[in-house]
């Protein structure tokens, strides 16, 4: 027996590989998490750090387009914006320019990695060094206060010019994912009560 199939019946799954614009497609995988299933639907609807590829097409500017991926020779796919390990220059400088005025390329004293610094804090910071002090905590453990990062983020090359180390008010900074020059992702949200909960913490400790 033969059944037609109209078009309304017909729906594509939503997962990462086709949806996430934080989708790599140079190592088709995630540029954020490593070995979660791209192609499940179920790892899309449960993480928080989805971004909606047509949306953030949308909010594209003609400056910087997020994704004009092309075909060229045998299949391989590149970006007008994207510069592989042979080319690229990071952690020196981002393979991706920025849109916004109050960020600085920082590349770390080991050349090891390196990332955007947008610092929002009017207070004066101190340097640390991660071997000699220990950096003031905030309410996650790669939340702490420094100008600057202390440890590495470890991203995929595709991703690493995308990342920033956003220092707040307080003096607490953390990586962030930034998409056309905006925070789209934050590695970890401030709890309201967050000096509470630590306070209770180190009591339980003590």
């Amino acid at each position: 027996m033969v059944r037609l199939v109209w078009n309304s019946e017909i729906k594509m799954k939503i997962t990462c590989r086709n949806s996430c614009e934080l989708y790599d497609w140079i190592t088709e995988g995630c540029s954020i998490k490593r070995g979660v299933n791209i192609d499940d639907p179920n790892t899309l609807s449960c993480c928080n750090l989805f971004l909606c590829r047509e949306y953030m097409r949308n909010l594209a500017t003609q400056q910087e387009p997020i994704y004009e991926w092309k075909t060229e020779g045998d299949n391989q796919i590149v970006g007008d914006n994207y510069k592989n390990e042979e080319n690229s220059l990071y952690p020196l400088q981002p393979d991706r320019p920025l849109q916004r005025n109050d960020a600085v390329w920082f590349t770390s004293p080991c050349k090891s990695y390196g990332c955007w610094i947008i610092n929002k804090s009017k207070k004066k910071l101190v340097v640390i060094s991660i071997h000699t002090n220990a950096p003031e905590r905030g309410w996650s453990e790669n939340v702490y206060k420094s100008p600057y990062p202390l440890h590495n983020h470890n991203s995929p090359l595709a991703a690493a010019s995308r990342l920033a180390w956003y220092v707040d008010e307080e003096g607490f900074g953390q990586y962030v994912m930034l998409i056309n020059g905006e925070i789209a992702t934050f590695t970890s949200k401030k709890p309201q009560n967050w000096r509470i909960l630590k306070r209770r913490k180190e009591d339980k400790k003590s």
